[in-house]
């Protein structure tokens, strides 16, 4: 079931803001907010120079899946999903309902 998320001009300086600041704190390359059907919905950083689209419905299928364990395992869900190569890191979390940061 997809359920189409609007954000309003005002809440999306807000959250591209908390992006900016999240980005510097972290020191992260790159930030991605996403619905959890894999749309992209903010980005800030790095973000911008890469494939954003294929990231985030790759990112929510995996989180999707993920669930999926979870429910086998009797959570609920997992929040967070961490993966790690050579050389990049992808943190992977549950915003709330609507949302994922990448």
């Amino acid at each position: 079931m997809r359920h189409d998320l609007a954000i309003h001009e005002a809440d999306a300086a807000r959250i591209d803001a908390v992006l900016e600041r999240f980005l510097g704190d972290s020191s992260s390359a790159a930030v991605l907010l996403i619905d959890r059907s894999g749309e992209p919905l903010a980005l800030a950083g790095a973000a911008r120079t890469l494939d954003t689209v294929s990231i985030a419905a790759l990112a929510a299928g995996a989180f999707s899946s993920t669930a999926a364990l979870a429910r086998l395992l009797g959570e609920s869900e997992f929040s967070v999903l961490f993966h790690e190569g050579a050389k990049e890191s992808l943190h992977v979390s549950i915003v709330d309902d609507d949302a994922i940061l990448l």
